[in-house]
């Protein structure tokens, strides 16, 4: 459009020494989200606060716009509908680049339009925008089908590894070649692990279920978070996953109380630690999770002065974050010895500090 300028921090098209008139201009979309991203884009986000009536006529030349922006590649005149302009400052195209594509009469009745230009075609594009909207709502049906699929194939395969937790050990087996078969179009490592995590395979459960075992836990202290302790969520263990818990593991066979805790802490943060001392010991029997453990809870400072966890690739808990102690989350978000310690003892941090 004569006498209109591109809006576009520092350009300015004639300074290639290109008229001006043979360059298509574009105004900014009437979507306030998309207009917005536009003067983002080009540097303007002081036009934001202006009233829509006042951005009617601004506008934006081709010089900002990819290839991909526009509808034919070869024939700048149209903009697809979501189109943005992402090419300023260096990236800003000549003027040369672009072929003039109307003659001086097709210019003077061009309409300037964010979309849509003056030309041949238009029942050609309408139909074409028109199939690509159909074609975008099949594909959403399409994912929504596929994801209630596979909601119903979670919840089933749930229902069955609940089931198949209360079968004898040979029993048991069977059920796993069955799952193993029904799976098959899955990798076998991802299968196994899906297995191990629901504790049907794997050494994650304890040899013998129906046998206590002993099992330290590590409540870490800071200075740098005084009053807190640090709590992951479950994500790769057998018992406990989507659950806050501190660094625990069982203690291995001769290991003492504080090596088990330096080990765990290390194995699950990657942080070191100094001063273990325990602070409380809990029992937590669970028989429908065949859990039966005795947990030694001790209280440990971090040995370094930056307390970010970095856990190892092979840690059975993620999202590592520190808790104020009498702001820990809800019992049900809890590991169950977590659970019954802040249930059934009174610890003040404080005093290990």
């Amino acid at each position: 459009p004569q006498g209109h300028r591109c809006i576009a921090l520092g350009c300015n098209s004639t300074r290639y020494g290109y008229d001006d008139a043979k360059l298509r201009y574009f105004r900014l979309p009437p979507d306030e989200n998309r207009r917005n991203q536009w003067l983002t884009n080009c540097g303007r986000e002081d036009l934001k606060s202006h009233p829509v009536k006042s951005l009617v006529t601004k506008v934006l030349c081709q010089l900002h716009f990819h290839d991909s922006q526009f509808m034919n590649a070869h024939n700048y005149q149209r903009l697809v509908w979501n189109a943005l302009p992402t090419l300023f400052g260096s990236d800003t195209r000549k003027p040369e680049e672009f072929k003039p594509l109307v003659d001086a009469k097709a210019a003077t009745q061009a309409q300037d339009h964010a979309y849509t230009a003056a030309g041949g075609g238009g029942a050609d594009q309408r139909r074409y925008m028109l199939l690509c909207a159909d074609l975008k709502r099949q594909l959403a049906d399409k994912e929504r089908q596929l994801e209630l699929l596979q909601k119903y194939r979670d919840t089933m395969f749930d229902t069955v590894l609940r089931q198949a937790r209360a079968l004898p050990p040979d029993k048991q087996r069977s059920l796993v070649g069955s799952l193993l078969a029904s799976l098959k179009p899955r990798p076998d490592a991802e299968v196994l692990q899906l297995l191990r995590q629901n504790a049907l395979v794997g050494p994650e459960l304890p040899p013998e279920a129906t046998e206590p075992r002993v099992r330290v836990e590590v409540l870490l202290l800071s200075r740098e978070h005084p009053g807190c302790a640090l709590l992951g969520m479950g994500t790769h263990c057998a018992l406990g996953r989507g659950l806050y818990q501190p660094p625990a593991d069982f203690i291995h066979f001769g290991e003492s109380w504080e090596a088990a805790a330096a080990r765990a802490t290390q194995q699950e943060t990657g942080l070191p630690i100094q001063e273990p001392q325990v602070c409380s010991v809990v029992e937590t029997l669970r028989p429908q999770d065949q859990f039966h453990c005795i947990s030694i809870f001790m209280a440990a400072h971090v040995a370094c002065p930056d307390p970010q966890p970095s856990p190892p690739e092979q840690a059975t808990c993620a999202n590592w974050q520190w808790f104020l102690w009498e702001a820990l989350p809800s019992e049900d978000l809890l590991f169950w010895t977590l659970r019954d310690l802040r249930r059934n003892n009174i610890i003040n941090l404080d005093t290990f500090l």
